[in-house]
C-alpha cells in the first residue's frame, strides 16, 4: 500500500540519463561524446504542451493588430512564430533547452543540432522523454562516512 508519508519525506534527485552520440565525438572537448539530459517537471510538460496553445493565440493577435498581411508575416517572424517549423519539433527542441544537463544547449545550439544530426536529435529527446516518464530517482543516502564523488 502507497504510504503518502514516507513519499513526502523522501529526497528525490532529477533521473539522468547519458546518451552516447558517437558520430558527434569531434565536437566534443577531450571528452566522450555523451550528452547527459534529465526529465522534465510537470512544470516544463505543461510549457512544452502549451507551445501550440500559445503560437496559436498571438498569430490571432497578431492578426487582429495588423493592417497587412506582409504586416502579419514580418511580426510573426519577429516573434520567432512560423507555420514551417512542425509543432512536434517545436516542442522537441523546447525540451532540449530544458532537459540537457551536459552540454547546456540553448535554442540556437538546439536548432542546429536539429538540423545538422537529426538522429542524434531525435535520440536525445526520446531519452528526455523516457526520463520524463519514469520520473525522479529516490535519493539513496550514502552509508555513514562516506563522500559521494
Amino acid at each position: 500500500m502507497f504510504n503518502p508519508e514516507k513519499f513526502k519525506n523522501e529526497k528525490y534527485e532529477p533521473r539522468i540519463i547519458e546518451v552516447p552520440v558517437p558520430n558527434l565525438i569531434d565536437l566534443f572537448d577531450g571528452s566522450e561524446s555523451v550528452f547527459k539530459v534529465r526529465g522534465q517537471t510537470s512544470i516544463e510538460v505543461v510549457q512544452t504542451a502549451e507551445i501550440g496553445i500559445n503560437e496559436k493565440d498571438l498569430t490571432t493577435l497578431v492578426k487582429a493588430i495588423s493592417s497587412s498581411t506582409d504586416q502579419v508575416r514580418d511580426i510573426k517572424e519577429h516573434l520567432g512564430l512560423s507555420d514551417e517549423v512542425p509543432l512536434s519539433l517545436k516542442k522537441r527542441l523546447k525540451q532540449l533547452t530544458q532537459c540537457c544537463v551536459e552540454p547546456a544547449m540553448d535554442m540556437q545550439a538546439a536548432v542546429l543540432l536539429a538540423e545538422r544530426h537529426p538522429l542524434e536529435f531525435g535520440q536525445i529527446t526520446n531519452a528526455i522523454a523516457e526520463a520524463t516518464n519514469l520520473g525522479m530517482n529516490i535519493k539513496k543516502s550514502l552509508p555513514s562516512g562516506e563522500i559521494k564523488k
